[in-house]
């Protein structure tokens, strides 16, 4: 199984507008990141989006669904405070699943990734930014090896 750590991409930022943090929608910039991140993953197929319930998520989730063609889950778990021990119960019920794709918040999504690795290596994932590890579903979901690390500015 591959596991696709997409951070949500650029949001407004906290202020009198949006003073309620998971509220904030994408920006213009956020959503041609959205795009460009979907436009590179065409072509592949995905048995589930699961997305935080943050607006910026949400948004972004939406963008891939409408240009992958995958359906959304929104999955409180990947609200921030996301970590390693939250996975397996996330995915239980897609471990049969090829590819899944998680819209999350920094630096939960980072810190997962690098624990799932072996812990050694600086990582972070930018907003519009892409981790993919592959995991042996059968044996584990809390372990496996980095195949893809992609950040906005590579796909820009």
């Amino acid at each position: 199984m591959q596991i696709y750590f997409l951070r949500h991409s650029d949001p407004f930022p906290k202020g009198p507008k949006y003073r309620e943090d998971s509220l904030r929608p994408l920006t213009s910039e956020g959503k041609k990141q959205a795009k460009l991140i979907a436009r590179f993953l065409q072509g592949i197929q995905f048995d589930v989006i699961l997305s935080s319930p943050y607006v910026r998520a949400e948004q972004t989730a939406q963008v891939l669904a409408d240009r992958l063609g995958a359906k959304i889950k929104i999955a409180e778990e990947l609200s921030p405070g996301f970590n390693l021990s939250k996975l397996p119960g996330l995915i239980a019920s897609y471990k049969k699943s090829e590819r899944v794709i998680l819209v999350g918040h920094e630096p939960d999504l980072s810190d997962t990734v690098k624990k799932m690795i072996g812990g050694k290596a600086e990582l972070e994932i930018r907003k519009g930014g892409l981790a993919v590890v592959e995991v042996e579903a059968e044996r584990t979901l809390t372990s496996g090896k980095l195949i893809l690390l992609v950040q906005p500015e590579f796909l820009a």
